[in-house]
């Protein structure tokens, strides 16, 4: 055990109300900190889809008065040895997508200095962790060699990034053209200031969103229950916390789209978006929207406007970015049985979709 620090399990809502000074006090310096791992972020999910988890499994690193790691986990009903990342694992209609998942770290603590992640896993009583979303350069994977732990890693996507520092960048050129064209339509950009504003423009996003997937034929993730209700809770805190980005582009009383942005540690993230596709001339309100929230990144001094992950070969996102980098899924495992028998697992996965192909081109 590191000296002077113990670590701590926390397993239900009352046990992380009663470190909530500590856990904000350690997000505000923590320096791979993310909304996604905000106590506002954290405590509001499992409000809403306590009914259909196990538990909460928080991992605390503390001493008597300080946080100096966090870990946010879940347990879910279908099996109670595996812990998720807060925010992912939920069915896919209701999956909120907590991205780059990682240990929440003080600066004052090395990874080198956290006691073995197995020894964690025993005493939770967990076989694996699983984790849906995080850079090759996460804390957490540091942690898992340094503990000698067994993992799988497998590359799932990109992530995009348009950087405010450079000033014509690619997204700046790529909406010259259409900026122009939106002035002549006298378009509007405003960013919701008020609660009572939010109500309104959450409701037009949802609208907006529903009907473009439903068109394409997907099931609109607005009309799922759960998700809603998280989204419409965690606003208005993002709101008064001013963390939150809603902007939306309106010609005459018509609004055109809404992007629904959030500060997260350094950069302004792109959560989802709502676009009109029916109106004319088409000045490409989602993509007006982007640049509006560079250029808000911009201004409020952060690193970059994150489109976050596309699991694509091909995304829109990598003609209006400047920087990316690889997101993959991890898998730990408590001891090299389990990580065997994934691994097996995965062969067999590999091998039924190899075999599937073949059989398909065979009959073409």
């Amino acid at each position: 055990m590191i000296k002077g620090k113990r670590v701590r399990i926390l397993t239900d809502l009352r046990e992380l109300e009663a470190i909530r000074e500590s856990w904000e006090n350690l997000h505000s310096c923590g320096l791979n900190a993310t909304v996604f791992t905000s106590y506002e972020w954290v405590t509001t999910w499992f409000k809403v889809y306590s009914d259909t988890v196990a538990s909460l499994f928080v991992i605390v690193i503390c001493d008597s008065e300080n946080i100096y790691g966090l870990l946010p986990l879940y347990v879910r009903k279908d099996n109670l040895s595996v812990g998720w990342f807060i925010g992912s694992g939920e069915p896919e209609m209701s999956e909120t997508c907590s991205e780059m998942q990682d240990l929440l770290l003080s600066p004052l603590m090395a990874v080198s200095d956290l006691p073995p992640l197995s020894s964690i896993m025993s005493l939770g009583k967990i076989e694996a962790i699983y984790l849906s979303n995080v850079a090759l350069n996460a804390s957490l994977l540091t942690w898992c060699k340094l503990s000698k732990s067994s993992y799988i890693v497998r590359y799932i996507g990109r992530r995009y990034r348009a950087m405010t520092n450079i000033d014509n960048n690619a997204l700046v050129k790529k909406t010259a053209r259409i900026r122009k064209a939106a002035n002549k339509q006298n378009a509007i950009v405003k960013r919701v200031q008020n609660p009572k504003e939010l109500i309104e423009v959450f409701d037009v996003l949802a609208t907006l969103h529903t009907q473009r997937w439903s068109e394409k034929g997907h099931f609109p993730i607005f009309d799922d229950p759960l998700f809603k209700q998280f989204h419409q809770e965690i606003l208005v805190k993002l709101l008064k916390s001013k963390r939150l980005s809603l902007i939306y582009l309106s010609v005459g009383k018509n609004v055109l789209a809404v992007n629904y942005g959030i500060i997260s540690g350094n950069d302004l993230i792109f959560y989802q978006n709502g676009v009109d596709t029916s109106f004319k001339p088409n000045i490409s309100p989602g993509m007006l929207l982007h640049h509006e929230q560079l250029e808000l990144a911009r201004a409020l001094g952060l690193a970059s406007y994150d489109f976050m992950m596309s699991s694509g070969s091909v995304s829109y996102k990598s003609n209006i970015s400047d920087e990316t980098e690889v997101i993959a899924s991890v898998k730990i495992f408590n001891n090299l049985r389990q990580l065997y028998f994934q691994k097996m697992i995965g062969y067999i996965s590999l091998i039924k979709q190899l075999v599937k192909k073949r059989l398909g081109r065979s009959h073409v």
